[in-house]
């Protein structure tokens, strides 16, 4: 089950969805560089792993109201709050799309909340 909300109370304030299997909610990256050296070797340098180089990939099926919505949140809300399986996170819409009932939304997370 995957919750979004809004974080000031307002006429839509929470959708519920439950994501489907395509969904990617635990991909992250690390804050790392590589630069090659004039040797032909290479420098690493590894600043470690923050929740917010976490990006979510949601894919759901959604009703019309649910779409609506959505979309209203999308459209009126700069940061939201995401709760789902891997906990709960201060986070941002980046893009959304519905097509016949199937949502797919990408979602830039910018913290996760204790």
């Amino acid at each position: 089950m995957f919750s979004i909300s809004t974080i000031i109370p307002t006429e839509i304030n929470n959708v519920i969805i439950h994501e489907d299997l395509k969904s990617k909610l635990a991909d992250n990256t690390s804050r790392s560089t590589m630069v090659p050296t004039l040797d032909g070797g290479t420098v690493l340098i590894s600043n470690g792993v923050s929740e917010s180089d976490r990006v979510m990939s949601l894919v759901a099926r959604v009703t019309q109201d649910q779409s609506k919505k959505l979309w209203w949140i999308f459209n009126n809300q700069n940061l939201v709050l995401i709760s789902c399986s891997e906990g709960v996170f201060l986070a941002h819409i980046k893009s959304i799309r519905t097509n016949s009932g199937e949502l797919k939304m990408s979602i830039y997370i910018k913290g996760k909340e204790n």
